[in-house]
């Protein structure tokens, strides 16, 4: 019994999941398709998670969700492995964190800058994480990977003292333009006036989305 409505509450879900409309705002790759080999353009609407036709990793595309008036990526990555109910679960949002710590505990530094990055980033636009600690000129994160044999370290763009910003420009170092790629940071945050950076998260994985696939 417990099984059937199991199963009638996921069937219910999936009903009204699929029932979502979500309408085209970019596309990464002008090959990509839907099934029926019509070319996937700005400005289309689809309302099946399965309709498009992937075949590459990093093919994106960027739709708003016209039931929950969200913005979503929508990457072959996601959707080449998984069933299309697991794929629109996993899908990731573009910009804002969904989550929101409502408890009124008094948070330690630690807890605080503990809370503000994920292990795992798509990035194509700007990622804005909100943060509850002090950001400006003598205060900020800044991040660390690994390019090729050297290790580069990155201080992250703020806006309005209290969000970080996760973009393409930590590919900018000394004034250098370097070839953007996957990457793994380590994040720290930096407080000029106290010392010692502290740590804040290490192995976050950044999977960088180009604007334009090659052919």
């Amino acid at each position: 019994m417990k099984r059937l409505l199991l199963l009638s509450c996921l069937g219910m879900w999936l009903s009204y999941a699929s029932a979502d409309n979500y309408k085209v705002l970019f596309v990464n790759d002008a090959n990509l398709t839907y099934n029926n080999g019509k070319a996937v353009k700005v400005g289309d609407t689809f309302s099946d998670v399965d309709a498009i036709k992937w075949q590459k990793d990093k093919q994106a595309v960027k739709v708003f969700n016209l039931t929950t008036k969200k913005q979503m990526l929508m990457l072959g990555k996601q959707y080449m492995r998984k069933t299309g109910m697991e794929a629109l679960i996993s899908s990731k949002r573009l910009s804002t964190n969904d989550f929101m710590d409502t408890s009124d505990a008094p948070k330690t530094i630690y807890e605080k800058l503990g809370s503000v990055f994920d292990s795992q980033y798509d990035l194509l636009d700007p990622i804005e994480l909100p943060a509850d600690v002090e950001l400006n000129d003598k205060c900020y994160f800044q991040a660390t990977y690994k390019y090729g044999d050297t290790m580069l370290t990155k201080k992250l763009k703020s806006k309005n003292g209290n969000t970080v910003i996760l973009d393409k420009s930590i590919f900018e170092v000394d004034g250098k333009q370097l070839g953007p790629r996957d990457v793994i940071l380590s994040i720290e945050y930096v407080n000029t006036e106290a010392g010692m950076p502290i740590f804040v998260k290490d192995g976050i994985e950044v999977t960088y989305i180009p604007d334009t696939l090659d052919e």
